[in-house]
């Protein structure tokens, strides 16, 4: 029996306090803060099997917006001119993290090359504040290198977020585990710009 709009919206509220949930506790670990909910807790408040919620956990975990920021660059770092040099991988892992959310939500504002010219410069600026001990050499200040590690940060994101949407669940609950407010029309406008390859 199809679900009511009421339970549907129910459903999503159910799973967004979820994913807040999982932050926070995400968020106490990397403080070293012991847990305070369980895996029974959580199961009890959505009202899911102990399945569900572990499909739900792992959706939460790939779009988590540190662990996409290092698994793409773990992709990134088999590209030139990032796998040759001495702290690639950790620029494009900072660059992720930092400037690849910012420029998710600038896509809707303007071309992406545009914002390549523009976040290039400030990225490799911000990338030498921040880890002035493990420099990287001029030519990541490019808006060319930068603009082709920010397609392979698309690309996994869009990727990523088509298979949680795959297994069922809403457009809001996915950018909410991706820590984005970015809404679905944005989301099928870059995919047909980028495509997932």
């Amino acid at each position: 029996m199809p679900k009511t709009e009421t339970e549907r919206q129910r459903e999503i509220g159910r799973q967004i306090f979820m994913v807040n949930i999982l932050h926070t506790e995400n968020d106490n670990a990397r403080k070293r803060i012991p847990p305070c909910v369980t895996r029974v807790d959580l199961a009890a408040w959505a009202e899911m099997s102990a399945e569900e919620l572990d499909r739900f956990i792992e959706a939460c975990r790939v779009l988590d917006p540190r662990n996409r920021a290092t698994a793409a660059a773990r992709i990134c770092s088999m590209e030139e001119p990032f796998h040759s040099k001495s702290w690639g991988y950790q620029f494009a892992a900072a660059s992720f993290f930092e400037t690849g959310p910012l420029l998710l939500s600038s896509l809707n504002e303007g071309p992406f090359e545009r914002w390549c010219e523009i976040l290039a410069a400030y990225n490799f600026l911000d990338y030498h504040r921040e880890y002035p001990d493990n420099p990287v050499g001029s030519q990541f200040v490019s808006p060319e290198v930068f603009g082709k590690m920010m397609k392979i940060y698309i690309r996994h994101f869009l990727k990523t977020a088509q298979e949680v949407l795959s297994d069922g669940y809403e457009w809001d609950v996915v950018a909410h585990m991706a820590g984005t407010k970015m809404t679905e029309e944005t989301y099928k406008r870059i995919a047909e710009l980028f495509g997932t390859d």
